[in-house]
């Protein structure tokens, strides 16, 4: 199943693809009426320019929609920001090309250009970088909050009680990092500017995770707002972007994702 996401061509996306050096690299629930555009522009591309690249990607339960996976999340948002046009495949590991198999290992994301997998890339970060170059800022804040996903894939995934303390105070000291660059930027992004970027992408779908996971799985967890004020606006401004919400993958699907994590079956 092939959804095509019409945003800008996909002639320029597929060529920095295929050669990134010409390309310059709340915790709150948030309803549809709050949603804000993120100012992206976009235009319906022409018969005569080439198909947009195609994005293989976990498919949920059913094998027809999207399945749980950050790092699809992260590219896609990124494409969504930056009006990249891609065509979605939900692949299940049966239906996987061979090509994929052989010189990606099955890994996906993986965004190929062309349909015999030539110029393929099956590293998110790469795939969101080359569709959204990072600006200084981006680079600063992905730097200074590298260890947020590592804590809490870490403390979702324990199924030791008496562990839970620590690894949870491991996630608070990688959102004490979040919470001091957004103070010292003081901007409304980790971007450095008024609109998202490549590190609100990556932060935003880390943030997903930690909201709906972890309180499902830990009971006892939660995110004092008072010690992290200007992240709970953050995350209410991220997670209100057009660009987050028409990438985001289910919850449903989320919460079993990790509980086969949790089983060491994912």
């Amino acid at each position: 199943m092939v959804l095509l996401v019409a945003l800008l061509t996909a002639d320029a996306f597929s060529r920095a693809l295929a050669d990134p050096q010409r390309s310059t690299l709340g915790f709150s629930a948030i309803s549809a009426s709050s949603r804000t555009s993120c100012r992206t522009s976009a235009r319906a591309a022409s018969p005569e320019e080439e198909m947009p690249p195609v994005l293989y990607c976990k498919p949920s339960r059913d094998g027809e929609g999207v399945g749980d996976c950050p790092f699809t999340h992260y590219a896609r948002m990124a494409m969504e920001v930056s009006n990249q046009a891609y065509q979605l495949k939900p692949t299940p590991k049966a239906d996987k090309p061979q090509w994929l198999l052989d010189d990606h290992g099955g890994s996906m994301p993986c965004l190929a250009p062309v349909a015999d997998g030539t110029g393929a890339v099956s590293e998110s970060a790469k795939i969101a970088a080359v569709a959204l170059p990072p600006t200084p800022e981006d680079e600063k804040s992905m730097s200074e909050t590298s260890t947020l996903f590592g804590s809490i894939a870490k403390f979702i995934k324990n199924t030791d009680p008496s562990a839970d303390e620590e690894l949870a105070q491991g996630v608070y000291a990688a959102l004490e990092k979040v919470e001091s660059r957004l103070e010292v930027l003081g901007t409304p992004y980790l971007s450095g500017k008024e609109d998202p970027g490549l590190s609100d992408c990556s932060i935003a779908t880390k943030l997903y995770v930690l909201t709906v996971a972890a309180p499902h799985f830990k009971d006892s967890f939660e995110i004092p707002i008072a010690k992290f004020p200007r992240l709970d606006e953050y995350a209410k401004r991220v997670f209100a972007c057009d660009a987050f919400l028409k990438t985001k993958y289910p919850e449903d699907e989320m919460i079993f994702g990790w509980s086969q994590a949790r089983s060491g079956g994912h």
